[in-house]
């Protein structure tokens, strides 16, 4: 049902106030007929009023209200969460056996006692949230003594779909230091654990952005370095590579840290290659990167026109941003590797 009034919301800048949704996560099958067939590509989700509408780039917006529950309404667009989505390719996520239909967590950018992490399922009827009969998916960021993070602010986080956990960097205490721990929430069990927690090198006070390899099981972690900037001088953004499943960790690369973008996003592609996103206010860059045991390789570098609407999602095979070129509509690009020339090396972030 096309739904002609909605626009995009005012102030989607530093903080993104759209929601991806994404129908390749689950059936592909053209003769069966369900919610996810009604687009063929990832979509921005946003409030208009009490309603919710599909943004597309083709006919404008799509009113989807029946098929998304009152609880997943009250996420979409809420800016206290993080709206994360599989970090690998969507027909990755699809063949994993025994899935629980995960198609996003909100999970929160200020952890506290009160704190919960939302889970969004997607079924044939539309997107639904809390717990189904059979799922346990009821989560808490609090769990027994010893067994959960402590309060934390500012963290960043990733999902594995295939894994269906969710991995959180970063963060500072109350007292304003680095949290320093990486901590990996399971969905199924609500369980938390820690990982590489005897690894080199650790999470500053501030990371910039997160991204996991699934199939290589790298956790990649962009952040400013807490030594090199501690006389407020100097600024260094690191790129540090974390083996969750040896525990170890190398440090890739480091820039000079200028402040130069509005916001950082780092992405993983189905071919193990690893982007580095910066967006302007009307323009991106993103450079395609090949993780090296001794370092990085740079293989390309994709520049564009336009407001990205927050951070990408990861398409069939390769991420998918939305683009904002004039105001008001909305261009969805999927960044395959011919879209990139070059190679040409960031100097500074």
């Amino acid at each position: 049902i096309p739904m002609p009034d909605a626009i995009l919301p005012s102030k989607c800048t530093i903080i993104p106030c759209l929601d991806w949704y994404n129908p390749k996560l689950y059936l592909f099958d053209p003769a069966l007929q369900n919610f996810s067939e009604a687009f063929q590509t990832p979509v921005l989700l946003t409030k208009v009023g009490s309603s919710v509408a599909a943004l597309d780039q083709t006919t404008g917006a799509h009113d989807v209200t029946s098929a998304v529950s009152p609880g997943v309404a009250a996420l979409i667009g809420d800016t206290t969460r993080m709206w994360l989505t599989p970090s690998e390719a969507a027909y990755r996520v699809r063949r994993t056996p025994h899935r629980g239909g995960v198609q996003a967590v909100a999970f929160p950018r200020d952890l506290n006692s009160t704190s919960t992490v939302d889970v969004v399922l997607g079924t044939a009827g539309g997107l639904t949230g809390g717990r189904r009969i059979g799922d346990v998916i009821e989560t808490s960021a609090v769990g027994p003594a010893g067994a959960s993070p402590r309060a934390r602010t500012d963290v960043r986080a990733v999902l594995s779909g295939v894994e269906e956990a969710v991995y959180m960097v970063g963060g500072r205490s109350a007292s304003g230091s680095a949290s320093q721990a990486i901590w990996r929430y399971t969905i199924a069990d609500r369980a938390w654990r820690i990982v590489a927690e005897h690894a080199a090198v650790v999470p500053s006070s501030q990371v910039l952005a997160v991204a996991y390899d699934q199939p290589n099981g790298k956790l990649y972690v962009l952040d400013l370095d807490d030594e090199a900037h501690s006389n407020g001088k100097n600024l260094r953004a690191r790129l540090t590579s974390y083996d969750v499943r040896a525990g170890t960790a190398k440090q890739l690369a480091t820039w000079p840290y200028a402040g130069i973008y509005e916001q950082l996003w780092l992405s993983t592609t189905d071919d193990g290659s690893l982007l580095l996103f910066g967006a302007k206010k009307q323009t991106y860059s993103v450079w395609r990167l090949q993780p090296k045991p001794d370092g990085i390789k740079y293989t390309g570098i994709h520049v564009g026109l336009g407001h990205l609407l927050g951070q990408p999602t990861m398409g069939e095979h390769d991420p998918v941003i939305a683009v904002e070129k004039v105001p008001g509509k909305i261009e969805y690009r999927e960044l395959t590797p011919g879209g990139f020339a070059g190679p040409k090396p960031c100097s500074a972030l």
